[in-house]
């Protein structure tokens, strides 16, 4: 009887002190539910659809940043391994729900044949946990630098963890790969990429950028009024972009400006008495200049004008060396704190009468008479707004319109002359390479922007369509030395500047610039040539894109015409007259070779595409209902500031 109480004694403190250590784990570590709380532990990193990833994973993609992005700064690898893992439990969860399954030994094999899963990336593992007996031996998988790869990079906490990240890198893998097979690509979508690539043309041409013609622009109230009327909606929709700066409920001016700028004063050289001690050099007694102050002069007197009852806006234009001078001073609403112009303005003018001209302002480099038109202490309207919003809209418009005059009055010419008699050629881009000499290895790792881009940048080196490479370096990474082309040879000698043609019109060129409209004239283009040259799209290196101009060079002219019209080019480029000198068709019996090839290779890329819209589309409507929760232990900084992360923000940039 003793032995049995002694007996139920013993197993009564044995659960009590079980349930102890259950109550104390709880109070310390929390229950399961804890731990998809508001940052109170730290045992997830983020969860998707109510499934938690864990810190290990966390710390994984955060130590493996640098093994495929290099050296990321810790408060940029936070959020960015947030994102890395919220994308891999996309696909891995649907992997899931498509019945995938990776088996251990499915895992250990992957492993062992140096398979290295991270970031949506598949890797070559035997970097990094392969060794080798010597030099020349084939390296073997080393279990001891599996562990120092999981445990001294990652810092995970044993290999197990590791193998658990590359089940999940493999799920997400497959899934990867499924979306990337779901495309599909004819034969006859193949044969159209087949003749767009390998059809290619030889042309001349001039191009009359908007941009020339913009700097030049002399902008009145007038021509920006004839904007407001006729851009109102375009108007609108801007206002929509840039209104939440001027809801606020603060003090601002809509005001007129003339400023007139002072001389700069330079001291006088002064000879140096050798007898004299540097001490007493410095404390000679300053020079003062009888010279009169004519900036002075010039705004006392506009202002004199201006109490007399002269127009603000004529005496400006007049008188103004500001900017807006041509708009009558007026520099449109500002806040009343902060007018753009220094502080000597802001205090001048804070106490001024609406309608009165202030007394003459100085500051260091300039005197100002200011203009109060309105003021307001509330947010601004679209109707208050618009006329400066198309006062940064109307060059833009007009130097639009110049430059298609000058191109059409060229055009004009080039009926009746030639264009190597009224264009003279564009220089040579001294060390420059050019753009269609490079080989196609490096051409096809470029993309249209990245083509137009280096056009754009010729002015480097001349205005031809170089891209000017300085050194070895620099050309392997565009991938010539990687894919084994030959490097372009530097020229021997620098050609001397061709002389333009006699005929050379600049008249033509300006014969339609009205001088109310542009205050100098423009260098006429130079002449371009491209040759054996490609389309992407509606793109051609160095003339631009536009859709009417690959439908005519590649299919509608003729070799020898001078194109009929005047092309514009997309995003506001400009305008370009063109002559094709040249056109090789595709080789269709080599297409009847490659064509499989060419549909697998066209798949795939569809095939990407199509996964990265798929990807990001989940992530949104996955974000829209609120089942992305990210653990803000994991966003604080080495500061202790919480930084900033929105998920799908690196799938809605492309990345």
């Amino acid at each position: 009887m003793l032995e049995q109480m002694r007996e139920q004694t013993g197993s009564l403190i044995i659960w009590v002190l079980f349930a102890i250590i259950i109550a104390a784990f709880v109070l310390f570590f929390g229950s399961p539910s804890d731990s998809l709380g508001c940052g109170s532990t730290n045992n997830y990193s983020i969860a998707v659809e109510d499934e938690p990833v864990s810190d290990h994973s966390w710390r994984y993609a955060y130590n493996g940043i640098p093994l495929i992005h290099g050296n990321v700064p810790s408060d940029q690898r936070r959020p960015l391994a947030l994102e890395f893992l919220l994308q891999r439990e996309i696909l891995a969860q649907a992997a899931e729900k498509m019945d995938f399954r990776i088996s251990d030994a499915l895992v250990d094999k992957a492993i062992a044949n140096g398979e290295f899963y991270l970031l949506g990336n598949k890797l070559d593992g035997t970097r990094f946990y392969f060794d080798r007996a010597d030099e020349e031996s084939d390296p073997f998988f080393s279990y001891d630098l599996l562990t120092n790869h999981a445990l001294g990079v990652l810092h995970l906490p044993n290999v197990q963890a590791y193998k658990k990240e590359q089940r999940r890198g493999m799920l997400a893998h497959l899934m990867k790969q499924e979306l990337l097979r779901s495309a599909y690509v004819s034969k006859e979508e193949a044969r159209d990429a087949f003749i767009q690539r390998n059809t290619t043309i030889s042309a001349d041409y001039v191009k009359f950028e908007t941009l020339k013609y913009r700097s030049g622009i002399k902008l009145s109230e007038a021509q920006v009024n004839d904007y407001v009327g006729n851009h109102e909606d375009e108007l609108k929709t801007k206002w929509e972009q840039v209104k939440p700066r001027w809801e606020s409920e603060k003090a601002r001016v809509k005001a007129r400006i003339i400023k007139v700028t002072r001389a700069q004063s330079v001291a006088p050289i002064k000879d140096i008495d050798p007898d004299k001690a540097p001490d007493d050099e410095a404390e000679a007694p300053a020079e003062t200049s009888d010279t009169p102050d004519e900036a002075r002069i010039a705004i006392d007197a506009a202002r004199e004008k201006l109490v007399a009852g002269s127009s603000f806006a004529e005496i400006a234009a007049e008188t103004s060396s500001d900017r807006t001078a041509s708009l009558g001073g007026l520099i449109g609403w500002r806040s009343a704190e902060s007018m753009g112009y220094g502080q000597e303005v802001v205090d001048g003018s804070k106490d001024l009468e609406i309608g009165k001209v202030s007394e003459v302002i100085e500051s260091k480099g300039a005197y100002f008479l200011v203009l109060i038109e309105e003021r307001s202490n509330k947010a601004l309207s679209f109707e208050q707004k618009k006329f400066d919003l198309a006062v940064r809209a109307t060059p833009a418009w007009l130097a639009s319109d110049l430059a298609k005059a000058a191109a059409e009055a060229a055009l004009a010419s080039a009926a009746t002359s030639p264009l190597s008699e009224l264009f003279s050629p564009a220089p040579a881009a001294p060390g420059g390479v050019d753009l269609n000499n490079l080989p196609p290895e490096i051409l096809d790792k470029l993309s249209p922007e990245q083509l137009q881009q280096f056009m754009n940048n010729a002015a480097q080196g001349g205005e031809t369509g170089a891209i000017v490479i300085e050194g070895p370096t620099q050309y392997a990474q565009l991938g010539g030395e990687e894919a084994g082309a030959t490097k372009p040879a530097k020229p021997a000698a620098t050609a001397e500047p061709v002389a333009a043609p006699a005929s050379a019109p600049i008249d033509v060129v300006n014969a339609a610039i009205d001088p109310a409209v542009a205050t100098s004239e423009v260098a006429p283009p130079s002449l371009k040539s491209t040759q054996g040259t490609t389309r992407n799209g509606d793109f051609i290196a160095g003339l631009g894109r536009s859709d009417e101009l690959v439908a005519d060079l590649f299919g509608t002219l003729a070799i020898g015409d001078l194109g009929s019209k005047v092309y514009k080019l997309k995003d506001d480029e400009g305008y370009v007259i063109v002559q094709l000198t040249d056109r090789s068709e595709a080789d269709m019996e080599k297409f009847a070779g490659q064509a499989a090839e060419l549909q697998a290779v066209l798949g795939e890329a569809k095939g990407g595409l199509r996964m990265q819209d798929w990807i990001l589309e989940r992530c949104l409507a996955l974000k829209k209902a609120g089942s992305i929760q990210a653990n803000p232990a994991m966003l604080r900084s080495s500061d202790e500031k919480l930084l900033a992360y929105e998920p799908c923000s690196l799938m809605t940039q492309g990345q």
